[in-house]
């Protein structure tokens, strides 16, 4: 008699977990999709250190508007992520 009880619950437990279903993939982004540039902003402020580290690089081989975008963001006296925000903003534009 346990035997035929495990075997109901387990019938049960499947026809539950089918009758909820898988969750439907989401949509591939595709390229063309540019994410608006205040999503992306808020992105920036989630950023590791590893991931600012390789923008800086790459911003840093566009010397002229790297160095002005770095001294707007002194005269502002921005740190931390709000200062990286900002100078992704510079660059971008």
């Amino acid at each position: 008699m346990l035997t035929c009880k495990r075997l109901i619950g387990a019938i049960i437990l499947c026809c539950a977990v089918a009758a909820t279903g898988a969750p439907k993939p989401k949509p591939a982004a595709t390229e063309k999709s540019e994410p608006s540039l205040s999503q992306t902003t808020n992105d920036v402020k989630n950023w590791t250190r590893k991931q600012w580290n390789a923008a800086k690089v790459e911003y840093a081989k566009q010397t002229t508007k790297w160095a002005d975008c770095r001294k707007k963001a002194d005269a502002k006296k921005l740190t931390g992520r709000a200062n990286w925000s900002f100078l992704y903003d510079c660059m971008k534009s």
